[in-house]
């Protein structure tokens, strides 16, 4: 895993983690876990591992709108030489956790995905974890009024097929560089869907005083592939 930033969610009060998207409904996120997980998925038939039993997959949690399952091969494999330490930035602060193991979840329309789970954060003195990186940032953590406007400006501008009603929101903010998610953290307990889309952004102020998409990723609950 190369990348800078990665997306974190909390799926159920088993499931929070690193979350990456596999390219089964949209294209890859992460080429090399993407690559393991295919040549697992083969060999265990981990495609069938919700419409039946799979023997080499274990059920971790079922409860919540992403069904997760646990598969030894595939956790030893992707977590073979990797460094498990990420500093996890949430809406109210950062705290550090360590990978303990590795989930997936399948669905015919709706994100597959594989998340590196991490033991829980307390929401109240943290709030919602949002990204994960390996390196430690100095974020000072704030919402900005004025740049969700103006973020808000530029995505109306933006050509979107499929788009839901929840707004991107900042919480952080590194000199130009400032940290947004639109998610409003209720699409996991299993009731009527608002936020099909939830994700995480990046967006840099460059000279001209325009905001640019640095980094942005997201889950599809709205299932496109099915549409």
């Amino acid at each position: 895993m190369l990348d800078r930033y990665f997306q974190v969610y909390t799926f159920t009060d088993k499931v929070m983690g690193l979350t990456i998207e596999l390219d089964y409904n949209t294209i890859s996120q992460n080429i090399i876990v993407d690559s393991l997980f295919a040549k697992v998925a083969e060999r265990d038939s981990l495609d069938f591992v919700i419409s039946q039993k799979v023997k080499s997959s274990s059920a971790i949690d079922t409860t919540g709108r992403f069904r997760f399952f646990r598969n030894a091969k595939l956790e030893k494999m992707l977590l073979n030489g990797v460094n498990k330490k990420f500093f996890i930035y949430c809406t109210k602060g950062v705290v550090e956790r360590t990978i303990k193991d590795v989930v997936f979840s399948f669905d015919e329309c709706q994100s597959n995905i594989v998340v590196f789970r991490f033991d829980q954060i307390d929401i109240k003195e943290y709030g919602q974890p949002i990204f994960c990186s390996r390196q430690e940032l100095n974020l000072t953590f704030k919402n900005l009024p004025q740049v969700d406007l103006e973020i808000e400006k530029v995505r109306k501008g933006e050509q979107h097929i499929y788009a839901d009603s929840i707004k991107q929101r900042s919480f952080a903010q590194a000199d130009a560089l400032y940290f947004m998610y639109s998610d409003d953290f209720n699409w996991n307990l299993g009731k009527e869907l608002k936020n099909y889309f939830p994700s995480r952004t990046i967006y840099i102020k460059r000279k001209d005083n325009k905001f640019y998409s640095k980094w942005s990723l997201g889950l599809d609950l709205f299932g496109i592939p099915c549409d």
